[in-house]
């Protein structure tokens, strides 16, 4: 018997806090849940939780302009640089305190 399960959905738990982004089509809403990030297809009507998490719960999460990447950063204040391509963690930051907002510029940088 072979058993290759991807975990694709979050069940059991909400929206608790943090602000939610959407895509810049519009047809896309990433909400953090806890300690994880799940991306609502409402156009679809699908949903995705990526296989990513934080140690704390989310609470501000950042598109780039692009939609390709995603900044997490947590009530600890450690950021997740994360690729929404390969679905995984680039690079991890810690700030020391909690961070309020986040934004990428204009032009992505």
């Amino acid at each position: 018997m072979k058993l290759n399960y991807r975990f694709s959905n979050l069940l059991g738990t909400v929206y608790k806090q943090g602000n939610v982004q959407f895509t810049s089509d519009g047809n896309t809403v990433i909400s953090p849940v806890g300690n994880k990030v799940t991306l609502y297809d409402l156009k679809n009507h699908l949903s995705e939780t990526l296989p990513i998490e934080s140690i704390l719960n989310i609470a501000v999460v950042a598109l780039n302009p692009a939609g390709t990447h995603l900044l997490l950063i947590n009530d600890g204040g450690e950021a997740l640089y994360v690729s929404l391509i390969s679905k995984t963690i680039l690079h991890r930051h810690r700030f020391h305190k909690r961070v309020k907002d986040v934004r990428f510029s204009p032009d992505g940088r």
